[in-house]
């Protein structure tokens, strides 16, 4: 379970461990949002997570900087309609 516990609704991106998702949890490319959710105690063990498909960008939660740039939210481009699981 790296980056924690799946609950419904957060965005998936690829982990350390090859064909497996994990929460997104910074700025980057992700491949999916969570319809179910996915919690173990044993941050080793891998389950399912029933996905919807979705490769977008992920950018994370900021704020206005003191700079005054724009501040963007959680922000993703649809790209298509598939589901699967993770």
């Amino acid at each position: 379970e790296e980056n924690g516990p799946i609950r419904e609704g957060d965005l998936l991106t690829t982990s350390s461990i090859p064909g497996v998702a994990m929460k997104a949890t910074k700025t980057g490319q992700t491949i999916g949002k969570a319809l179910t959710g996915f919690t173990q105690k044993d941050p080793e063990s891998i389950g399912q997570v029933l996905s919807f498909v979705n490769l977008s960008w992920y950018i994370q939660d900021t704020t206005e900087t003191d700079l005054g740039d724009l501040a963007f939210e959680k922000v993703s481009t649809p790209s298509g309609l598939l589901a699967a699981s993770v």
